[in-house]
């Protein structure tokens, strides 16, 4: 229909081979932006395992990933409404965003937020960009883990609220844990890649320590 979307890393989109006649309906696993070409006639919905959310034309981030305890979607242009379960199983309006607006999640609840945000600071990965804002280290690693398909593991505890700002564009995974070591009090230590039992090799694993000053 001329719609238009990015999936990022570790992330599964499905939808069918010919949409429903009055419904355009995908299935999201992962993070996704999606750019929707308006159709009145037509709704789009996007289904994840907490929350449908349904458009007409706009553009929009969502992240949902399987081992968050949230699912965010973050407005760019148009309006969405946000519809979860209730204790019953039906669907029920939780909210609807306004551009700039980021609504947040608490899986497995109904507790469900929203505040305004830095839009670019969820939407730029589409364009090669990893983008750190005053993040907590539990949240660079995640983000890290995912962009690099790689493993990396906090191994002090006092790093897990350290935060941390940059912005990274096509560097690669050496380079930047170079800067970090740079400009952080942190260390790494490779682990290298475990080899299973088939000959294949599993992800790169990489340690992460405090470095005193």
């Amino acid at each position: 229909d001329g719609s238009t979307g990015w999936l990022n890393g570790g992330g599964t989109l499905s939808f069918p081979a010919q949409f429903k006649r009055r419904e355009r309906t995908v299935e999201l696993s992962g993070e996704a932006y999606f750019d929707v070409v308006k159709n009145p006639n037509k709704q789009f919905i996007v289904v994840t395992d907490e929350i449908n959310i349904k458009v007409c034309g706009t553009s929009f981030n969502v992240m949902t990933y399987p081992d968050d305890n949230v699912t965010e979607v973050t407005l760019e242009t148009g309006k969405i409404e946000i519809f979860g379960n209730d204790e019953f199983g039906r669907q029920q309006l939780m909210g609807d965003l306004s551009p700039g607006e980021r609504g947040v999640l608490l899986n497995g609840t109904r507790i469900f937020n929203i505040n305004l945000v830095d839009v670019d600071q969820y939407t730029s990965w589409k364009e090669g960009k990893l983008v750190l804002r005053n993040e907590p280290m539990t949240e660079v690693v995640k983000k890290i883990n995912r962009w690099y398909n790689v493993n990396i593991i906090i191994r002090d505890s006092r790093l897990e609220n350290y935060t941390y700002r940059a912005t990274f564009v096509d560097e690669k995974l050496d380079e930047v844990l170079k800067i970090f070591q740079r400009t952080s009090p942190i260390v790494f230590k490779e682990l290298g890649r475990e080899k299973h039992s088939d000959g294949s090799y599993g992800k790169r694993t990489i340690e992460m320590y405090y470095r005193p000053n």
